[in-house]
């Protein structure tokens, strides 16, 4: 599996892991797309190369990042608009002070998981937090998250795969 996997990774490689890292964050493609565990496989595939894994995680940061600002900005310029017509202007008022107040926070526990993090990413757009300090507390919650999930996947390895399963990595693969 490991050979498959890096031959894989060496003919798509970092566009493969920025594409995915991209769908994994968009709010509702994430549900249908594996980017997830694409990135899993990228960083098994790097084996023990370091400064690999490192640009793999770093390429999967850039592609999360830009489905977030995306999120955001439908929330934003979309389904703000959307909830002031449906009469919330009052509650949205209440909760965009209280996601002022603790936006790091909520960001930050957000981001452990993708699927999470897009919808926070959403809601900071609809309670108009500001682009600066969503951006911020994004890129930085991302990193932290990111490189501890790496580590993880790192130390698993090999085991990864098979906790993964043989028949997942062919499917895949195969698409």
């Amino acid at each position: 599996i490991k050979i498959i996997l890096q031959q894989f990774f060496q003919n798509y490689g970092l566009t493969a892991i920025f594409v995915a890292g991209i769908l994994e964050s968009l709010l509702l493609v994430s549900q249908y797309f594996p980017g997830g565990f694409l990135i899993i496989l990228g960083v098994i595939s790097a084996g023990d190369d370091i400064f690999r894994i490192v640009v793999i995680i770093s390429v999967a940061v850039l592609g999360f990042l830009i489905g977030y600002c995306a999120d955001y900005l439908i929330g934003k310029h979309g389904l703000y608009q959307l909830f002031l017509k449906l009469g919330f202007k009052k509650s949205l008022s209440k909760y965009e002070k209280l996601l002022e107040r603790h936006a790091f926070k909520t960001i930050l526990v957000s981001n452990w998981d993708s699927h999470f993090a897009s919808v926070a990413s959403t809601a900071a757009g609809i309670l108009r937090l500001k682009f600066r300090k969503f951006f911020f507390y994004t890129v930085i919650s991302s990193i932290i998250w990111n490189a501890l999930w790496g580590v993880v996947i790192y130390s698993l390895g090999a085991a990864a795969v098979n906790l993964i399963g043989f028949k997942s990595v062919l499917f895949l693969l195969t698409i």
